[in-house]
């Protein structure tokens, strides 16, 4: 029996392509493809949990905070796993592995050998497939998910952060790891790239992988993306949420439901879906990981692969989209900033009081709108003397109309 190990990388359509693995298990077991019951689905997520020699944020989310904890949680695992495997070689051809944390957890080549030795005992033929996303591209979508949780800093930020240093972008490094360990002739690398796709989708491409003379007009394809990216004005909002109300409550093992809500509302609003996430470091960010690029398809790719060029992304935004997602932030709730200061960059800062200025000026039915974004701006730079005098200002003009 065959094991069809995937990998990862992150980000490269794998929660699409795990959903779709499990919306179509049954036809799959007919054509003797087996797929996991006992490893979390959709992705299989016990594996790299079990072969780490780390604890992670699968770890922490369980409630397990020590390595003892972590061994009587999978006290029984191998076992039930061996068992589930002989199970399917009584009817299946290959064993469908597929987790994206197997690359991102297993850094330590240790634990990569940990896995190794138990799956060669386990199977009689082991293939890695591993899809590498370009690191500025990946990094952007990275931090659109990031946002879906605890990220709080601003993009421009988080993308000079990243480098080749990093193992979790350094695909050479991971590239070398899986196969130093597994043996080059048994590593399937690939780009992501749509282009390039076999019918232009992940999933059929992924299913060449595993069988090319799959009929695959029988299977179900209804399953789309479930973990698009945020939209530009979204990711402003979240970002601020997340500075609000922490992702972690104060003991740091439990998610804060404040947080999780305040985003499923915003998401919601149809007023926010407009722009998307850019960053200005596109080239210097390529740059810092050509190098490493240059060795990993000299090594491992044909002549002449490479990353796809990055999708150029429309950032147009209207002023009329930008009043009409501020009314509805400030009519849902959503408090930009309550007491925290410095929660938004200087830019930001800039933005929200040329908006609030834009709007009091031509349109006098919202200048109590503008004054509340102007207070917001003056609460992030308190002791600026002109935001203080045009908010007394506004406010004395607002006053005084009501009064007339």
């Amino acid at each position: 029996m065959k094991c069809i190990l995937h990998i990862g990388t992150a980000k490269t359509g794998t929660t699409l392509l795990q959903n779709w693995i499990y919306d179509n298990k049954v036809e799959f077991s007919k054509s003797g493809i087996y797929i996991s019951e006992n490893l979390g689905k959709t992705n299989n997520r016990l594996i790299p949990a079990y072969f780490s020699s780390q604890l992670d944020d699968w770890a922490k989310r369980n409630s397990i905070k020590t390595l003892g904890e972590k061994n009587q949680y999978f006290s029984s695992f191998l076992k039930d796993l061996e068992t589930e495997i002989s199970n399917a070689k009584e009817s299946h051809q290959v064993f469908v592995i597929t987790s994206e944390h197997l690359h991102s957890r297993l850094k330590n080549k240790e634990d990569i050998k940990h896995l190794h030795s138990f799956l060669v005992s386990a199977f009689d033929e082991v293939e890695v497939v591993c899809y590498f996303r370009e690191q500025f591209d990946l990094a952007v979508s990275l931090y659109s998910t990031g946002l879906k949780h605890k990220q709080d800093r601003d993009l421009e930020s988080f993308i000079k952060s990243i480098g080749p240093k990093s193992y979790y972008f350094n695909y050479t490094e991971i590239a070398d790891s899986w196969s130093d360990v597994f043996g080059r002739n048994n590593c399937n690398f690939r780009i992501y790239d749509r282009e390039k796709f076999v019918n232009n989708d992940i999933r059929i491409d992924f299913l060449n992988v595993i069988e090319k003379n799959f009929n695959h007009q029988k299977l179900n394809m209804k399953r789309t993306s479930s973990n698009s990216s945020l939209h530009l004005l979204q990711s402003f909002a979240f970002k601020v949420i997340n500075q609000k109300i922490p992702y972690w409550k104060p003991d740091g093992n439990s998610l804060n439901t404040q947080n999780t809500e305040a985003k499923a509302k915003l998401i919601k609003l149809d007023s926010f879906k407009f722009g998307k996430i850019v960053s200005k470091n596109k080239i210097l960010t390529q740059n810092k990981f050509k190098e490493i690029n240059n060795v990993l398809f000299e090594k491992y790719f044909q002549i002449g692969d490479s990353f796809p060029e990055t999708e150029k992304n429309n950032t147009n935004i209207t002023m009329k989209q930008v009043f009409r997602a501020l009314e509805d932030g400030i009519e849902f709730g959503i408090d930009l900033n309550a007491n925290v200061r410095n929660s938004l960059s200087n830019d930001e800062i800039i933005t929200l009081t040329d908006t609030a200025k834009e709007l009091y000026a031509k349109n006098p039915k919202s200048r109590k709108k503008a004054l509340a974004l102007m207070k917001i701006a003056l609460k992030q730079r308190p002791n600026s003397p002109k935001m203080k005098k045009m908010v007394h200002k506004w406010s004395s003009r607002i006053d005084s109309m009501k009064n007339n």
